[in-house]
Order: structure tokens, then C-alpha cells, then sequence
């Protein structure tokens, strides 16, 4: 088990400071929830479904496509569920190896000059816009909007009520 602190050096000096490098780091780390989830999922299919398919003769793919892979999709959906917050922990260590912009820099930025609340608010802010994104999705309360106000973000959240 390679610690993910290792590998994101790595990615920069392989594929530069560029967007790619952040990318594959979320994929790195949202990998092993979502596979260990379904495999979880494959795995648990009802033993009598899989007699019950194996008297009336279903062949190998066939159990695995009519029975094991929609037996495992509430599994994999949760892995999904888990991984949508990891992938912001990924993207935030690519930028703390090799960013000129983003919260992972000014993590660093704010740490090394000692600025405690501007690193309470950058590692605050990728778990609160994950949480936030969900609870407005889920009521409708909010619609995302593209604004040409100099923000933080190209996106705001414009809510109804």
C-alpha cells in the first residue's frame, strides 16, 4: 500500500504541472472505494438466485450480466457516493505538489506564513462545497449559474426563496 503522499510527486515530474497530473491523482484515489465496493456488491449476489440461474442453464455471462452486475449497482452507487468526496481530497494534494493556483496552494501558502484561519478556511471549503452541492441538488433549493463577476469561482449558486 503506497501512501498517496508518494505517488503525487511522482505524477508531476512524469506528466509536468499541468492539469493531468491533479486529474490522475482523484482517479488514484477514488479508484479503490468504487472497486472494492463493487466487488463487495458481485460478491453478496442472493446463493439461491445464482443456483436458480445455474439449474436453468445460464451460462458464466449471463449470470454475471442478468444477476451479479444488477445486484451489485446499490454497491457501486455507494462507492460512487463515497469516492464524489474523495475525489476533492485527491485534486486538493495535486495541488499541493504542483500548483501555482488553487486551495491546495494556498494551503501551503497560508501554512508557511502562518495564516491559521486561511488554512482553516481552504481545508473547510472542499468538504462544505461537496455537502453543499448535494443538500441543493437533492431540495432543488439552488441552480448553478455561469456569472462574469470576478469571484472566487466561474460558477455561483443562485438560490430560490
Amino acid at each position: 500500500n503506497v501512501p498517496v503522499f508518494a505517488i503525487a510527486p511522482l505524477l508531476v515530474v512524469w506528466f509536468g504541472y499541468g492539469f493531468l497530473p491533479k486529474v490522475l491523482m482523484a482517479a488514484i484515489i477514488v479508484f479503490f472505494p468504487i472497486t472494492v465496493s463493487t466487488l463487495d456488491g458481485l460478491k453478496r449476489t442472493d446463493p439461491d438466485l445464482v443456483r436458480l440461474f445455474r439449474t436453468m442453464g445460464a451460462t458464466p455471462a449471463q449470470m454475471l450480466w442478468k444477476l451479479r452486475v444488477p445486484a451489485a449497482l446499490p454497491a457501486l452507487f455507494s462507492g460512487l457516493k463515497i469516492s464524489a468526496v474523495y475525489s476533492t481530497i485527491g485534486a486538493v494534494i495535486g495541488e499541493w505538489v504542483g500548483a501555482g493556483a488553487g486551495l491546495g496552494y494556498l494551503m501551503l501558502s497560508a501554512n508557511a506564513q502562518l495564516r491559521v484561519a486561511e488554512v482553516f478556511g481552504a481545508t473547510y471549503s472542499p468538504a462544505n462545497d461537496s455537502r453543499a452541492s448535494r443538500l441543493s441538488a437533492r431540495s432543488g433549493l439552488c441552480t448553478w449559474t455561469t456569472s462574469n463577476e470576478p469571484r472566487n469561482s466561474a460558477s455561483s449558486c443562485c438560490c430560490r426563496g
